[in-house]
């Protein structure tokens, strides 16, 4: 595994133009940020994002592929056994929040590009669930699916809701140090669930609740 993804620390112009755009996008949504705006952030000319970037839309598919770079970091480090490595997790927390900004914004506003991205994260879960427990996830299956589905909304959420989560913490949504502390908190949330799913009340709601009068 490669020990950044491209353009982590990357001062370069076009990694500072598509900097600026995802705040922009993430401030003011697709439809009230402008290139002149992008480009005064970046401090460079607008010629010079239109060299880069040719459009609007050049700019926002620039931006989708920075989130795609990061789950595709995070996937190679959870498939290399390397999540908990520091020198992953520092990467990681350094390029989440502008990105969480971004992606939260844009599932609000919605676009076509967002929803292929987001398929693509579902899909993604889905794999990762079939390869984990195949017993329990069938490859391709209507359970699976919908499993990967909610998954991956459980997991975004906390990018859509942050700055209402930052307000109950009393803390700046949107930094590293409210990734980590968000991320405790799933830990705890989680760990908390582990320990319900154990108990006998889970299995008997579950099975109250099944569609399947077995439980299954």
């Amino acid at each position: 595994m490669r020990a950044t993804p491209d353009a982590v620390g990357d001062l370069t112009t076009r990694a500072r133009i598509r900097d600026a755009a995802m705040e922009a996008f993430a401030e003011h949504g697709y439809q009230g940020a402008t290139m002149r705006g992008i480009a005064a952030a970046a401090g460079v000319s607008l010629g010079l994002v239109q060299h880069h970037f040719g459009t609007k839309d050049g700019l926002r598919s620039a931006c989708d592929e920075r989130v795609l770079e990061l789950i595709r970091f995070k996937t190679t480090a959870i498939d290399a056994g390397r999540l908990s490595d520091p020198q992953v997790l520092s990467i990681l927390i350094s390029m989440a929040p502008v990105v969480q900004r971004y992606v939260g914004r844009a599932m609000v506003d919605g676009s076509t590009a967002i929803d292929d991205l987001v398929d693509q994260v579902m899909s993604a879960s889905e794999a990762y669930l079939s390869s984990t427990w195949p017993d329990r996830f069938e490859p391709g299956s209507p359970r699976t699916r919908d499993a990967a589905a909610v998954l991956t909304a459980l997991n975004t959420s906390t990018m859509v809701l942050q700055a209402h989560i930052a307000r109950r913490m009393g803390i700046e949504p949107f930094t590293e140090s409210t990734v980590r502390r968000i991320g405790q908190a799933t830990f705890d949330a989680y760990e908390a669930i582990a320990d319900l799913t154990a108990s006998e009340w889970w299995r008997e709601v579950r099975a109250a609740t099944s569609p399947d009068p077995t439980g299954a």
